[in-house]
């Protein structure tokens, strides 16, 4: 059993590696053989998803995912990457995903951004700024949720209410030539 769980080790970290040297086939190949001799590695699962995803074998991930969310249904990060997933594949029910996710963790950063974002686009301004305050009330520096709140109010011609968000993403290092032109209003 020791040298079963070292052989683990070994297969483990190489995976890492070769993942991150970007010998994704490989890597793919030994997060299988070590998930196969023990399912229950859920970091190890993790990984594996991820290097999925970046292979682009994306049935493979959000099965993954799922697995991961119906033994964690708590867990708002595996609902979030099925939302991911489901957006590289220009799925619709994407969104719903980002809603449950946020509806499992209101603080949940990335959730809130593909929130907001969706409303802006779909010109729910009310709503973009809901989402927006709700992330920046727990982290008041998320440049790209100040950057979806300023956009709401421009578009709502709401100028001065623009005006704090676009310079907190100045104040952050994050101003472009667009928050710019937009604070030169």
């Amino acid at each position: 059993e020791g040298t079963e769980s070292k052989s683990q080790a070994v297969f483990l970290k190489l995976a890492k590696y070769q993942s991150a040297t970007g010998n994704t086939a490989a890597a793919l190949e030994n997060y299988r053989i070590v998930l196969q001799k023990d399912p229950q590695r859920v970091l190890t699962a993790i990984e594996f998803a991820k290097t999925l995803v970046r292979a682009g074998e994306l049935q493979e991930a959000d099965s993954i995912y799922a697995a991961l969310s119906e033994r964690y249904p708590k867990n708002a990060n595996f609902v979030y990457e099925q939302g991911v997933i489901r957006e590289m594949q220009q799925d619709s029910t994407a969104i719903d995903f980002f809603k449950e996710a946020n509806h499992l963790d209101n603080t949940h950063q990335e959730a809130l951004f593909k929130l907001s974002r969706h409303e802006l686009q779909q010109r729910q301004y009310n709503m973009a700024i809901f989402y927006s305050m709700m992330g920046l009330d727990h982290n008041g520096q998320n440049a790209s949720l100040l950057s979806i709140l300023a956009q709401s109010y421009v578009r709502q011609e709401k100028y001065k209410l623009a005006i704090a968000p676009f310079e907190t993403i100045v104040a952050l290092g994050q101003g472009n030539e667009f928050v710019h032109s937009r604070l030169g209003f």
